[in-house]
């Protein structure tokens, strides 16, 4: 009797083969162009430029642009805000050659800067009609002809041209010309000079003003401001003295646990806790409270005027802990945060219960309850982890149970999910089968016939645990295929020879050493798909059986990344 084949499978791995074989093609096509290609470097002064390359943005990292070009020629362009635009041609001229090009490119501004003293500070400055801000560094201005107007109140307008020279600095000295009375201004304590809400300056001031009643303030943190109003008359100088901002004054309390810590307030030294401060200016203060054997303790207090304000330092106890690990790049944390990458580490802190953590890359990570101060030196080391949740292997090994082979796999770990695909070299055969065979001219004869697995080939699916530092156990579940082919010396008996079966088992995983480790697989076949040939061969012989349904297991010799 005679089956037809099922070509589905055929057609299947046919357009498999095609598509692996176009893949190879384009994979094998690109190697080629991309050897067929030249090294081209670009080096960018200034380093922040742009470049084009036949009209293409190239990438530019620390000065250098760098791509792969055919040889032949190119056209490059170089630009950089305020550098003169530079293109040009480079030409390559065979395949593997490494050309590297030079680019300084030209100062399309110049620098300027403004001078003039004291009488142009301040000024409102315009470059072109455009108000600029210029600090002591200048500003860039593009080379050529420009107008500058300096404008300041009591002063004439200044107005100019000048020229820029590209890459050159330029200093313009405005002659600030006024005709007001000249006003000098002093206050004691570098207290703050005001004027009419604006400030003028610190300590003293001088400049013109026109005549007129005026009013200036002299303030100061924590004082109380004082003003002077002045009368100022054409054509006559007057000096100014401001009386000095009063204090204003609140009182603070300081007191420590335990007592007797020294205060320093403000960066000054005032005494020991417990202290009353009946004089200190209103505002913020920065008080710090220190004594020896204890770790110092920063405060802030807010006084208010005519108010008591009381502040406490609660101070700890302090030790000096030498902390080794093993290895010595280990990270240790205490309560969650960082305390110091690498060791030897000298611990100088309060006495105290921590939870510290100690890693490093490659080792099992360390949970503590410690108490800091109990003991001089500590020591910690880590086991090296072997097994992680991330890794790439490729075993091969020994397959045994309902029928044995060779095996080999191929498989990840993703945080804690497992992917692995399996293939199996069975050279197990059939007993002879002999197959009734009708001839048109030599009757009835029997063929003999032997089957075995052409392909075995798996996809599994799971969760993987880590069980301490070496073991790693992964429960997988998977989709097996089975195909036959058949050994005889006659026709072609039976076609679609082939099954499926759902795979349940559990990976076990042990490391030898970094790199290297066994594994162990138990897994149970149940059948689930099966062709009509198999089914036949399943009738005649209970040798297809166990290709189908029945336990198996794997060991084998396993690299790991």
């Amino acid at each position: 009797m005679r089956y037809r084949s099922n070509r589905n499978l055929t057609h299947g791995a046919f357009r498999a083969l095609m598509l692996l074989g176009l893949w190879i093609i384009t994979v094998s096509a690109l190697q080629a162009q991309n050897n067929s290609k030249s090294t081209l470097e670009f080096k960018l002064n200034p380093s922040g430029a742009t470049v084009e390359v036949d009209e293409v943005p190239w990438r530019v990292e620390n000065g250098i642009a760098r791509d792969m070009v055919f040889p032949g020629e190119h056209t490059y362009r170089v630009a950089a805000p305020g550098y003169h635009t530079m293109s040009g041609k480079v030409s390559i001229d065979h395949q593997g050659q490494s050309k590297i090009v030079d680019i300084n490119l030209l100062p399309s501004t110049g620098i300027l800067k403004i001078g003039g003293g004291p009488d142009a500070a301040g000024a409102d400055i315009y470059i072109d009609g455009i108000l600029q801000n210029i600090g002591p560094d200048g500003m860039a201005v593009e080379g050529g002809i420009h107008t500058i107007k300096v404008n300041k109140d009591f002063y004439e307008l200044y107005e100019d041209e000048f020229t820029v020279v590209e890459g050159e600095t330029i200093i313009i000295e405005p002659v600030m010309v006024t005709d007001s009375p000249k006003i000098n201004v002093t206050v004691p304590d570098d207290a703050e000079i005001w004027l009419h809400g604006r400030f003028l300056g610190r300590g003293a001031w001088s400049g013109p003003m026109r005549a007129g009643e005026y009013t200036f303030e002299a303030k100061k943190a924590g004082h109380r401001t004082t003003s002077k109003k002045i009368e100022v008359e054409d054509n006559t100088a007057r000096d100014v003295s401001l009386d000095p901002p009063a204090p204003i004054y609140g009182s603070l309390k300081v007191t420590s646990i335990p007592p007797n810590a020294t205060i320093t307030v403000d960066g000054e030294t005032l005494g020991q806790t417990p202290l009353d401060i009946n004089q200190i200016l209103i505002g913020n203060h920065t008080v710090e409270v220190s004594l020896d054997g204890y770790r110092s303790k920063t405060l802030y207090a807010i006084v208010e005027r005519d108010r008591l304000t009381e502040i406490i330092g609660d101070l700890r106890p302090t030790t000096e802990v030498n902390i080794v690990t093993n290895p010595a790049n280990a990270t240790l944390k205490l309560n969650g945060e960082v305390l110091h990458v690498g060791t030897p580490y000298l611990y100088d802190g309060p006495i105290d219960d921590f939870h510290m953590e100690i890693s490093a890359p490659n080792y099992r990570t360390q949970h503590k309850n410690v108490h800091l101060g109990d003991s001089p030196e500590l020591y910690y080391k880590l086991s090296r982890q072997y097994v992680k949740r991330y890794d790439l292997y490729l075993e091969g090994g020994y397959t045994f149970g309902s029928f044995s082979g060779l095996y080999a796999g191929l498989g990840c770990n993703l945080n804690g999910y497992n992917m692995e695909v399996n293939y199996y070299n069975v050279s197990q055969s059939s007993e002879t089968i002999y197959w009734n065979h009708t001839g048109s001219d030599t009757g009835v004869y029997n063929d003999a016939c032997t089957y075995k697995p052409s392909l075995i080939i798996g996809f599994k699916i799971g969760g993987s645990i880590l069980a301490g530092t070496r073991v790693k156990i992964t429960p997988q579940a998977g989709w097996r295929f089975t195909r036959f082919s058949e050994e005889s010396t006659g026709a072609q008996h039976i076609d679609g020879m082939h099954c499926g079966s759902v795979t349940i088992g559990i990976r076990v995983f042990c490391a030898i050493c970094p790199y290297v480790g066994i594994s162990f697989t138990p897994e149970y076949a149940i059948s689930a798909v099966k062709s009509d040939g198999f089914k036949l061969l399943q009738d005649v012989s209970s040798f297809f059986d166990k290709y189908a349904n029945g336990f198996n297991a794997k060991a084998a010799i396993t690299i790991y990344l």
